[in-house]
């Protein structure tokens, strides 16, 4: 009997069997169908399979929510990918090729394509105040505007109804609203010799092609991004560019507008679900011919993709920390590859993953070494703390320098990768600390509001006055956070404005771009911030970056740790000197002889690179082998360790040479938000044998009894040892 397989979104490996009913939907349409007692949104996989079931057992499908698939053949390979590769339910990864709005029960209208434009002969009388709001839109829009762009900017369904129904606004053809013609804007920037041949290389590529534009901070790699997918849209194509932060998204949305004339298409997890199915819609449809959007945008369905772009592709957010733990910089070279498209990742910093791929002849690397404009790199010294006495965390001598740039009228950054006043309050008189009850660590103090807070679970309560152990009142601040650095600066600079971005001050109602606003002016004179400040950001003023501590990656037990250093070193230092003057960096430490801090000071990045991936191909790590991460987590704190130590002796049966499973061990957090956890650690020579591996061990987990109080996730290709 003819049956169709769903996905379905729940945590179960497998597609789903269904009779199709009347009407045979096709594959990546969506089906509602009964599961239990709920009815469920799911994904045809295929239309015309054999089911193992009798048919007695097989249900039919309650409805067919599309007329036309949503997903293409492609999409859904790509989707079969990232389910096989990553080991998560294809249901679940398929959830995430759609917004929310397309998943529910009631969705089968939402996939509204309809546009509207204005009725000219309309008499427009009576009109309630939010009807002739909307008229006004129209009036603005004379081309006619989209039914979701509209619900997008606060409408509700039944003011469009009115409308139409009045015959004021009248359906109307999506080719007469959206003119998909090229509107290119002449660049006012001449691209220099560099640009020039990566531009050339990336167009004169036939098909898939991945390339590593590696580019030193100011050296224009997003001018090459224009360049590049100017030409590809004015062929007719879509492109796609991913970034890794939504703090970067404005700016960058804005030297795309300026570039071109036409729909552009903005995902990121700050839109409202309308929103975000709007924007879905406008790529879907091709009416949007340039995506610009954050991690999970790398799943979007566009007919004409052309072309895919990943800024800053070394960064640490295009990786998924939670539930289904992809890479979106890895899926975006998979798409590519099954698109037959071109792909280019772009970074001052490559991965030394990327890297490993150019020496395997897996990418093309291009390389930009001038900045742009021919602006100077910045002179990059180390300030040596040991012994010397520091005010609010600053050495005098970058007090000085401090005030040497403040009195040339330039601007200075102080990069500290730590919130709130202090990491911790202290007994001086017992030794008692401020811990949370619920994670193994510390409660950071705030000064501001007088709480304190955990950065790992987000509980807060009021700061004590009294010490937790002995009662006494003796409590101190112990380190430096941006909020006591911020304090001092003030103190020492009191008549210069002070900027501080982190995420205590950045919101949905106080965004980076406003936070910024009066630092791209140069009204701001010194900026303290952590990871948002380090990349991304022109400010031509800013002619001194100052590094306040870059000694805690050196004592890290992550592997990655110096590398995620080097990058953020390079990436912050990259914001000094970008105009005429030239801009100076200083590095304060405590370990002025570690040989990375002397790469970083004498030889560069490139150097650092070739000493790293040495020390990885000696300790066989990635990129040389390939890593799963297993972590479990229970409100026991046995369990966990019990479970896994279950799961590796079950393992020992199939495990096959350069297989190695470490663990059962405590997770570098063993406690966080009330669960205790542990985690066990594979390794793999070969990846092919890692993830056949995993499929047994997978499969033996599901066959496996244990306590439901267990929960237990697999990160493939970890970033970070967790």
């Amino acid at each position: 009997m003819r049956t169709i397989k769903v996905a379905i979104p729940v945590h179960v490996n497998g597609l789903f069997d269904y009779l199709p009913g009347a009407d045979i939907p096709s594959i990546g349409s969506r089906v509602l169908v009964p599961f239990g007692r709920r009815k469920l949104v799911g994904l045809v996989v295929d239309n015309d399979s054999q089911s193992n079931l009798q048919s007695a057992k097989l249900k039919e499908i309650i409805d067919c929510m599309d007329i036309s698939p949503i997903l293409s053949e492609k999409d859904i390979d790509c989707l079969m990918w990232a389910s096989s590769y990553y080991h998560e339910p294809i249901g679940v990864v398929a959830t995430t090729f759609m917004p929310s709005l397309l998943r529910q029960a009631d969705s089968k209208g939402k996939l509204d394509r309809s546009y509207y434009g204005l009725n000219k002969d309309a008499i427009c009388k009576g009109l309630s105040k939010k009807q002739q709001e909307l008229y006004e839109v129209f009036d603005q829009h004379k081309k006619g505007i989209s039914y979701w762009d509209i619900l997008s900017l606060g409408f509700r369904d039944k003011t469009v109804s009115a409308l139409v129904a009045a015959k004021i606004i009248i359906p109307i053809s999506s080719i007469a609203c959206c003119d998909l013609s090229s509107k290119i804007i002449p660049s006012k920037v001449d691209l220099n010799v560099e640009q020039k041949v990566a531009v050339e290389n990336i167009l004169e590529s036939d098909g898939y092609s991945t390339f590593l534009l590696e580019g030193i901070t100011g050296s224009g790699k997003t001018q090459v991004y224009l360049e590049a997918i100017a030409t590809t849209i004015a062929a007719g194509g879509q492109a796609l560019v991913l970034l890794p932060e939504i703090g970067l998204t404005p700016q960058t949305l804005r030297r795309f507008q300026n570039k071109f004339d036409l729909k552009i298409a903005v995902l990121h997890s700050r839109l409202t679900e309308i929103e975000r199915l709007s924007a879905w819609v406008q790529a879907y449809t091709g009416e949007a011919r340039l995506v610009i959007g954050t991690r999970s945008a790398v799943f979007t369905p566009m007919p004409n993709l052309k072309m895919i772009v990943v800024d800053e592709e070394h960064d640490l957010s295009f990786k998924q920390q939670s539930g289904f733990r992809y890479s979106a910089r890895d899926i975006a070279v998979v798409r590519a590859k099954m698109l037959d498209i071109k792909v280019v990742l772009g970074s001052a910093t490559p991965a030394l993953e990327s890297y490993n791929n150019v020496a395997l002849g897996r990418y093309k690397c291009l390389k930009l070494k001038n900045r742009a404009g021919g602006a100077n790199l910045p002179d990059i010294s180390l300030i040596d703390m040991r012994g010397k006495k520091l005010k609010y965390g600053l050495s005098e001598k970058l007090i000085k320098a401090i005030d040497r740039h403040i009195k040339d009228e330039c601007q200075v950054l102080l990069f500290l990768n730590r919130r709130g006043f202090s990491p911790v309050l202290f007994c001086h008189n017992c030794g008692w600390s401020s811990e949370c009850g619920r994670c193994d660590s510390n409660y950071t103090y705030y000064k501001d509001k007088n709480i304190i807070s955990c950065h790992r679970c987000g509980s807060q309560r009021r700061a004590p006055s009294q010490c937790g152990k002995c009662n006494s009142d003796t409590l101190i601040d112990v380190g430096v956070g941006t909020e006591k650095l911020e304090s001092g600066l003030r103190e020492l600079f009191p008549e210069v404005q002070i900027t501080r971005v982190d995420r205590d001050v950045i919101s949905a109602n106080n965004p980076l771009e406003v936070v910024l606003e009066d630092a791209y002016e140069g009204k701001s004179q010194i900026l303290v911030g952590t990871q948002m400040l380090a990349k991304g950001h022109h400010l031509p003023k800013l002619t001194l970056v100052a590094v306040i501590d870059a000694d805690g990656a050196l004592y890290s037990s992550d592997f990655r740790a110096t590398e995620k250093l080097m990058q953020t070193v390079v990436q912050v230092s990259g914001r000094s000197g970008r105009e005429d003057i030239k801009g100076e960096v200083m590095i304060q430490t405590h370990l002025p002889d570690n040989r990375f801090l002397q790469c970083a000071l004498h030889e560069g990045y490139s150097k650092y690179v070739a000493l790293a991936l040495a020390e990885r191909a000696q300790a066989s790590l990635p990129p040389y082998a390939s890593l799963a991460l297993l972590n479990a987590e229970a409100l026991d704190s046995r369990m966990p360790v019990d479970f896994l130590a279950q799961v590796r002796e079950r393992s020992s049966e199939y495990i096959s040479p350069g297989i190695t499973v470490l663990g059962p061990m405590a997770a570098v957090l063993p406690k966080k938000s009330g669960k205790y956890r542990a985690n066990l650690l594979l390794h793999g020579i070969s990846r092919m044998a890692l993830h056949q591996f995993l499929r047994q061990l997978l499969s033996e987990i599901e066959s496996m009894k244990y306590s439901s109080k267990i929960r237990w996730n697999l990160d493939v290709d970890p970033q970070e040892m967790q």
